[in-house]
């Protein structure tokens, strides 16, 4: 996966190949640990990962309130469980 980094942005924000642009760097290796093995609580990249949907797209499921998050600080964590529970109550519907 390649990163390019925007030459002028402060964050250092990265945008892989898929499109998913955050401000935490996940490496191919830990993409497909992931999917093979996912955590029980996941920050967003690792829960948009896990649920193969646009960042973007997770974002509005989340303040629309489809996806329930935990906030602690600035952290947003996301559990396994409801993810999945989640995305069976939307399997009908379409996010975004």
């Amino acid at each position: 996966m390649s990163w390019q980094l925007a030459a002028n942005d402060m964050k250092k924000r990265k945008v892989s190949d898929n499109g998913i642009r955050s401000a935490f760097r996940i490496s191919p290796e830990r993409e497909k640990e992931i999917l093979e093995n996912p955590p029980e609580m996941m920050i967003r990249p690792e829960a948009v990962i896990y649920t193969r949907i646009g960042e973007r797209a997770f974002r509005n499921a989340v303040a629309k309130g489809l996806i329930p998050e935990i906030r602690i600080g600035r952290r947003r964590m996301y559990r396994r469980i409801a993810l999945i529970e989640a995305l069976k109550r939307l399997e009908t519907g379409v996010i975004a």
